[in-house]
């Protein structure tokens, strides 16, 4: 299911065709896009390009009423009506997607959403199997990301007993490490450069900092006041002490100019001075960037928000010291367990003493430091994830070739993998 990357070059850019790219699952054996038709032109023509087909929108169904409830006397009433009446409509749309293209393997990201449940539900009656690969690290139990699938591609252990905590309700959890370390070697040079560039303008020490996006509702997502202050209080910072030079990496750069309103200015003038740079390439949808091209270009990352963390997971899986910010309050998170003052905060002014305290020359710096946890969150750290996951698929669609039952395939690409990486990897 689309997320927006479409990108076919192993240049370690974020890519929705990452477990195509590294592994051997052909290009011809898949269907993109979503129920809608809002796929543009030039991108049909790079998708046809590479040989990938692309989804032209479901069938039009005529508008129905179905009356569900006795008499609905009461709000909730008509709530679930409304509900059981999108599942059921949504659930139609994707199955005549699947029957028109004869998809037998459903690889979704997307779980944030009740809409996941009708394409598991569609592809299901299609005779298929549903896979959901996971794209955020969740360091607590979240209820509003309970997602059902046949097969769950999970960071870690400990994130499938995460998973388990939400109430997700999935056949097969399959461990198969952060899914787009691939990035880690590839941008290394690249990296370097950008690191170079900020040091010949004074900066002897470079902080990366990430910004997840933000609303204008602090009810429902991080707010802009929250993201102003990741901005002006480095700038600040950088601004007064000339050896320090920083990196932003925002998830959405299209829009920063409106959701830092007058720190913007302030940004600006910040990158004048050749110690300040933003990453702020951008397609429809988000960043073209992975965080690790800011982490690999800094001395040392910041994240800050303790109720997420993917960033800051990616970049401390590849060896970089990482800073954490809990202001909002996340006491139920893993990364609670880091050690406070030295990794974990609770104020950009205490951050700010552990950056200026921290020795870019010294190996066993405790400042920044994963090693209490990170085996836990990235059991692997090879950069072979992508090639895991492609090659999961493949074996799937190799059991359809083969006529086989649905849970015979399951079992067998189970067993495989259980041989291949550890029966610990495979929980069912």
């Amino acid at each position: 299911v689309r997320r927006g990357d479409i990108n076919f070059k192993k240049n370690g850019l974020n890519s929705d065709f990452f477990w195509m790219l590294y592994s051997k699952f052909k290009k011809n054996d898949v269907v993109y896009g979503d129920h809608t038709k809002n796929i543009s032109k030039i991108d049909q023509e790079i998708l046809k390009s590479n040989s990938v087909l692309y989804s032209e929108g479901p069938y039009k169904f005529k508008k129905f009423k179905r009356k569900l409830l006795n008499e609905p006397l009461y709000k909730d009433d008509l709530f679930i009506n409304k509900s059981i009446v999108q599942f059921d409509r949504l659930t139609r749309e994707w199955h005549s997607i699947f029957n028109k293209y004869n998809t037998k393997i459903l690889l979704n990201w997307e779980r944030y959403s009740s809409d996941h449940f009708a394409m598991s539900e569609a592809i299901k009656q299609n005779g298929g199997i549903s896979v959901i690969w996971q794209i955020a690290f969740n360091g607590m139990p979240f209820w509003d990301s309970q997602c059902s699938s046949d097969i769950f591609f999970s960071f870690s252990k400990f994130s499938v007993e995460n998973e388990k905590l939400s109430k997700s309700e999935c056949k097969y959890f399959i461990v198969t490490g952060l899914p787009r370390d691939y990035s880690n070697q590839i941008l290394k040079d690249k990296a370097k450069k950008i690191k170079l560039s900020l040091n010949h303008r004074g900066a002897k020490k470079i902080i990366s900092v990430f910004d997840g996006n933000s609303i204008s509702d602090t009810r429902f997502h991080t707010g802009h006041k929250n993201q102003i202050e990741n901005y002006e209080k480095i700038l600040l910072e950088v601004n007064n002490n000339k050896e320090l030079g920083v990196i932003f990496k925002p998830k959405h750069p299209q829009s920063l100019k409106n959701r830092l309103g007058k720190t913007f200015n302030l940004l600006m003038e910040s990158c004048k001075t050749g110690r300040c740079l933003i990453l702020d390439e951008n397609t429809k949808y988000q960043s073209p960037n992975p965080a690790i091209l800011a982490g690999l270009a800094s001395d040392i990352c910041l994240h800050a928000d303790l109720s997420s963390g993917t960033a800051a997971l990616e970049c401390a899986s590849a060896g970089k010291p990482v800073l954490l910010i809990d202001r909002e309050g996340a006491p139920f998170s893993v990364l609670n367990k880091l050690k406070y003052g030295k990794t974990r905060f609770k104020s950009w002014s205490e951050a700010i003493e552990a950056i200026n305290e921290f020795d870019i020359t010294d190996d066993k710096n405790e400042i920044g430091d994963w090693s209490e946890l990170i085996d836990i969150l990235d059991p692997y750290r090879d950069g072979l994830s992508a090639q895991r996951v492609g090659n999961y698929l493949n074996w799937l669609l190799e059991g359809f070739h083969k006529n086989l039952d649905l849970n015979i395939i399951m079992e067998n690409a189970a067993d495989r993998y259980s041989k291949k990486w550890g029966s610990d990897k495979v929980i069912s």
